[in-house]
């Protein structure tokens, strides 16, 4: 089936409905699309990245931005003389949620002087850093 036929989007919406509702939560119509791979390489869905590669190989990745954010929130907190235990687990949640999407090899954004600064403080990876927080 052609997903981007009107009768495969309304068989989706229903059934996204049916489970909000068991939550008590509905889908805010405003901010919903439908989107086929086989029109665009990429498409962003609640910070999850949906990318269409080669052999409409589909790979899943969290952006760049976010990634990097969780770096410097786990050096500002690592360096930081009072840690607080909300940031912490925040940063920790974080980096479990990037890990939970990519797997690996999520920190190969990240530049040469970012990894001398990992060094630096004495971790390996970012993963080592935030585990020690």
């Amino acid at each position: 089936t052609d997903l981007s036929s009107d009768h495969t989007v309304l068989e989706v919406i229903k059934i996204v409905e049916n489970t909000l509702e068991r939550y008590g939560l509905k889908i805010n119509k405003k901010k919903s699309r439908s989107y086929s791979l086989y029109e665009t390489n990429h498409v962003k869905i609640t910070g999850v990245n949906i990318t269409k590669k080669q052999n409409n190989y589909r790979r899943l990745t969290v952006g760049n931005a976010a990634k990097n954010k969780l770096f410097w929130d786990a050096i500002n907190c690592y360096k930081s003389e009072k840690k607080e235990h909300r940031e912490v687990y925040r940063i920790k949640g974080m980096l479990s949620f990037i890990l939970s999407v990519e797997k690996s090899g999520y920190d190969l954004c990240y530049s040469n002087k970012m990894i001398e600064l990992l060094n630096n403080l004495g971790f390996s990876t970012l993963k080592e850093l935030i585990d020690h927080l």
